[in-house]
């Protein structure tokens, strides 16, 4: 598949939609592109990342702003040192890490893949077809007073509890969920923070 590159020594790319594959990076700016019709490959050293819908994988870096995906097909590899990542109606797979702010991720998992949201900072909210068939482990790490903090944090889910440890050898929450009976794994990670696993809204009534 042809392809666009764009490069950029400290400024701003700003692109609307791209009917083909895209490399983007700057040194220091931010990224705004439209919808892509492949795969993408964005990075910037310090500023934030925005993404229309992305026909393919798409690999997104930024060493100190926010991603922002509106929506992915295939593989979605997103990692932020220290913003926020949200993921809008990925259907494929997931893997983000933040190392300082929260990850919210709309997936439709396909069945046979892994999926991994890790942030060091911050809580992660994850949304989920109620139809989709899939095993979640979940688990919050407590730094600090445990008395204290523990206090703040929590596994939040409303499908089939298989455990839920509160270990405080360990400083950790564990829990692990199944939705369907159980498939693809999901994995959740925070520290000191909140993981809240839900269903997607029924198509008409997102705004009811």
């Amino acid at each position: 598949m042809e392809h666009m590159e764009v490069f950029s020594a400290g400024g701003h790319i700003r692109m609307g939609n791209v009917s083909q594959a895209v490399r983007a990076q700057t040194r220091g700016g931010d990224v705004i592109i439209g919808d892509v019709s492949g795969p993408a490959i964005i990075s910037t050293g310090g500023g934030h990342i925005e993404v229309g819908q992305v026909a393919g994988d798409a690999m997104l870096k930024t060493s100190g702003g926010h991603i922002v995906l509106h929506g992915g097909v295939g593989l979605v590899n997103a990692r932020t040192a220290g913003g926020h990542i949200r993921l809008e109606k990925v259907t494929g797979g997931v893997e983000a890490v933040s190392c300082g702010g929260n990850i919210n991720v709309k997936l439709v998992p396909t069945g046979n893949g892994r999926s991994r949201l890790i942030t060091l900072g911050g809580d992660i909210t994850l949304y989920l077809p109620e139809t989709c068939r899939v095993t979640i482990e979940a688990c919050v790490r407590i730094q600090g007073d445990w008395e204290t903090n523990i206090q703040k944090c929590d596994v939040i889910c409303d499908f089939q509890l298989v455990s839920y440890v509160r270990d405080r050898q360990k400083k950790e929450i564990r829990a692990s969920y199944r939705l369907n009976g159980g498939g693809e794994t999901i994995t959740l990670q925070a520290v000191n923070g909140i993981i809240e696993i839900g269903t997607m809204p029924q198509r008409g009534t997102e705004n009811t």
